[in-house]
């Protein structure tokens, strides 16, 4: 596709520019209610949507990008992604709409795309930190959360007998991955497309290109090759802020891998 022919950076920027039609779009509205029978003030509103059509544009297209090479919900990210759009095509509208068709007609163009900025970042916020986002309660820790990781199409709760396909109690890797990558690799979240919640989703490959997990063979696993970069490396897993496994942890892991039975 076209998109792979991107620097993963151009899709990120995304996650930068969504700043900058918010805060034009929020300028204009209040030097709109501030100004609204200063001429000066008027014109201010029309270049700073001039500035708003331009960033939403860039974010929109940005996003488009990030969300062809992330994981994310597939239901959600529709969502969010015609969102990002209609605001973009909506804030060259509001922009037209104040330079050529006058005042009123801008008012309603600007009331259109302050509507459409807050569902889509609402939309955005869902997508990026759950439903439970502006729930009162927060979601169950994941370490109260089931992990799938027995077999295809079946689920194990933690804590349950090992299916018998695996050398090493399984009690011991759903931890593990339940806490450093269901969040991002399960049922709800598949970054770069590889699900760990289920040794089917573990043995496909992702968007890499190779397998997560390759039966009987720790050192072919990608999983395992990236939990043990250095933290500095882009390509260390889990990312970002996420505690580093332990040697420890990681050797349970490579021990789990070298006992599961090639074909499943």
């Amino acid at each position: 596709m076209w998109f792979d022919a991107l620097p993963p950076a151009v899709g990120n920027l995304h996650l930068l520019l969504l700043h900058l039609p918010v805060g034009f779009l929020g300028a204009a509205v209040l030097l709109e209610i501030w100004t609204w029978r200063d001429a000066a003030g008027r014109e201010l509103v029309t270049r700073l949507l001039a500035a708003n059509a331009v960033g939403a544009v860039l974010t929109a297209a940005a996003g488009l990008v990030l969300a062809e090479r992330g994981g994310y919900p597939e239901a959600a990210l529709g969502w969010h992604r015609w969102a990002g759009v209609g605001c973009a095509v909506l804030a060259v509208l509001a922009w037209w709409l104040r330079a050529r068709r006058g005042l009123a007609a801008g008012r309603v163009g600007l009331v259109l795309l302050a509507a459409a900025t807050a569902l889509a970042g609402h939309l955005g916020a869902t997508l990026t930190h759950g439903d439970g986002l502006l729930a009162w309660t927060r979601p169950a820790p994941k370490a109260a959360r089931v992990a799938k990781t027995a077999v295809p199409g079946e689920t194990v709760e933690r804590g349950a007998e090992p299916t018998g396909k695996v050398g090493l109690r399984e009690d011991a890797v759903h931890p593990l991955l339940l806490d450093n990558c269901v969040e991002c690799h399960g049922a709800e979240k598949q970054k770069g497309r590889l699900r760990l919640d289920t040794l089917a989703g573990a043995f496909a490959k992702g968007r890499s290109g190779e397998p997560g997990i390759v039966p009987g063979d720790p050192e072919a696993s990608e999983v395992l090759r990236r939990i043990a970069l250095p933290r500095d490396d882009e390509e260390a897993m889990p990312p970002g802020d996420h505690d580093a496994l332990t040697a420890a942890e990681r050797k349970t892991l490579a021990d789990w891998v070298a006992g599961l039975k090639r074909g499943g």
